[in-house]
């Protein structure tokens, strides 16, 4: 049974459906595929369709700040199992969808009004999801792990805190050049777009977990990327400018040890203000981040038990 992802007393909707950030899932074993023969707007269901068409009436009416209706993808089918090496392999199955498809199945109309859900969202018999995007954990080379608030200006979760850099997949830049759905490349993207953080600069980039926002209906890939440049390095780049400068209002640079970053998760001043998948995120980014730098313990078991001191140093 799948159960909402919980850090102590950090509820979330967010529903992990593989990886636990302890091992990476190898690129060779993502398959992840567009479905030929759905021609789309055609494919929706009528309640869905019917919310799409107010989402873009109420965008291309200037009735609110309009975001550019970007194509998208709609995942169709996921399953998840394991090689004969214990790796993790994940078939993925997608069709081509929109963005304003993706707001319209959230219950999102308006973005002044993003933070208010419209009651029942259309769509929800679909089966598995609506959206799917890529979040990223970053770690720079000085050890730091990079938190991200999102601006008040993006439709979906403004002013909460988030991944490093997440995006959206595209059906213009994350096609692979056998035709395939590219999970990673969208990955570096997001990296680039949000971070300034090109392909030199990443010493490794570990996809850790599949997960989906259980109340928002969207899908993610969660990845750890570790960075070769520091942080003195990335704040004085974005000095000269950034791809998507209006997407934050801030970022925090954390020490990338399991004290810090859970104690950073955990501040009440912050507990009530992220996404639903960034928790997951940053504990199985943590959980690799502890793996790679090597130990006699594994991984999973450090984390937990600085998760374990930190509520017990809560409670007295």
């Amino acid at each position: 049974m799948h159960r909402p992802f919980r850090l102590g007393p950090l509820t979330t909707t967010c529903l992990i459906r593989a990886g636990d950030g302890a091992a990476a899932i190898p690129e060779r074993n993502v398959r992840a595929r567009v479905v030929p023969g759905k021609p789309f707007p055609a494919n929706l269901p009528a309640d869905l369709a019917d919310a799409r068409e107010r989402v873009r009436h109420v965008h291309e009416s200037g009735a609110c700040r309009r975001h550019w209706n970007s194509p998208t993808f709609r995942l169709d089918a996921f399953t998840a199992g394991r090689d004969a090496d214990e790796e993790l392999v994940l078939d993925l199955e997608f069709s081509p969808s929109d963005y304003y498809t993706s707001l319209a199945a959230q219950g999102i109309e308006c973005v002044p009004d993003a933070a208010r859900a419209a009651g029942a969202r259309p769509g929800a018999d679909l089966l598995p999801g609506v959206s799917f995007g890529v979040n990223v954990a970053a770690v720079t080379g000085d050890g730091r792990m990079v938190f991200s608030r999102r601006s008040d200006q993006v439709a979906v979760n403004p002013g909460l805190w988030n991944s490093s850099a997440n995006e959206g997949l595209s059906r213009t830049h994350d096609i692979a050049d056998d035709g395939s759905v590219d999970l990673f490349g969208a990955a570096r993207r997001a990296l680039a777009e949000e971070l300034t953080v090109f392909d030199a600069d990443i010493a490794g980039l570990d996809m850790l977990s599949v997960v989906v926002d259980q109340r928002r209906r969207q899908w993610g890939a969660l990845f750890c990327a570790r960075l070769r440049c520091t942080e003195e390095v990335l704040r004085q780049r974005w000095t000269r400018g950034m791809h998507d400068p209006w997407e934050h209002t801030e970022f925090a640079f954390v020490p990338a040890d399991p004290a810090d970053v859970l104690g950073f998760l955990l501040d009440p001043a912050r507990r009530d203000s992220w996404t639903a998948c960034a928790p997951a995120l940053f504990y199985h980014a943590l959980v690799r981040t502890t793996a790679v730098g090597g130990g006699a313990q594994p991984a999973r078991g450090v984390v937990e038990a600085a998760l374990d001191r930190l509520l017990v140093s809560a409670s007295t």
